[in-house]
């Protein structure tokens, strides 16, 4: 192999995770963009959040709410932030600097462009009457928690595959983060302060954004390694 080629195939091979990582994102962020136009054009979207939304609250029942009540704190600002110096804690005392620094920022960018998203769209919340809690008063689209739970979970998730052996703990991360992030997404809908495409679209936004900074990091890193 010529050098040339050598260094053709060593460049990309630096470029690989980000270009990756831009590719899922776009087709997720297309996706968001799809489902955030649709809100106002497609009566279908009311339909399948009015039907979902009855369903979910159709399991409404005393245990079910003080779990889901619990699964949607998890997902509080208050939670995430303490999980996150939690995690930031315990890493830097392993001395894994770079996984600490990339749970702080990718959460706390991550949820700023979700905030910033909400008055994007500006979508009311569901009807008072359908709530357990009191509303917010930001917008619903897309939800907060559940972008939140992503972010954390995932990058959580991605720091232990980094950091630990083979093993247990590297199951019980990515699992665990699945987990929690699909009943925290449940819990806003059962608890009847998001509608379930807001949850939804949490989903494709949190996707798009760990593509972009995960993919972003790894490419980064194969880089100072040359």
């Amino acid at each position: 192999m010529s050098a040339v080629d050598t260094a053709t195939k060593s460049k990309f091979s630096i470029a690989a995770p980000a270009l990756a990582g831009l590719a899922v994102a776009g087709l997720c962020i297309a996706g968001y963009i799809e489902l955030a136009e649709d809100l106002a054009l497609s009566p279908g979207i009311a339909a399948f959040d009015s039907q979902l939304n009855a369903v979910v609250q159709g399991w409404r029942t005393p245990p079910l709410t003080a779990f889901f009540s619990a699964m949607t704190w998890s997902g509080s600002t208050l939670a995430i932030t303490l999980a996150v110096l939690v995690a930031v804690a315990v890493l830097s005392w392993r001395c894994e600097h770079r996984e600490a620094l990339v749970i702080a920022l990718v959460v706390a960018s991550g949820t700023a462009l979700g905030t910033l998203a909400k008055r994007v769209t500006e979508r009311p919340r569901p009807p008072a009457a359908s709530a357990l809690v009191e509303l917010p008063t930001s917008y619903a689209f897309p939800s907060g928690h559940t972008l939140a739970a992503l972010l954390l979970w995932t990058v959580v998730a991605f720091a232990v595959l980094r950091v630990a052996r083979p093993g247990w703990p590297r199951v019980l991360a990515v699992v665990g983060g699945v987990v929690i992030t699909v009943l925290v997404g449940t819990s806003r809908v059962y608890l009847g302060v998001h509608w379930p495409t807001d949850v939804l679209a949490s989903w494709l936004l949190g996707v798009a954004w760990l593509s972009l900074t995960l993919g972003g990091f790894l490419s980064w890193e194969r880089a100072q390694a040359e």
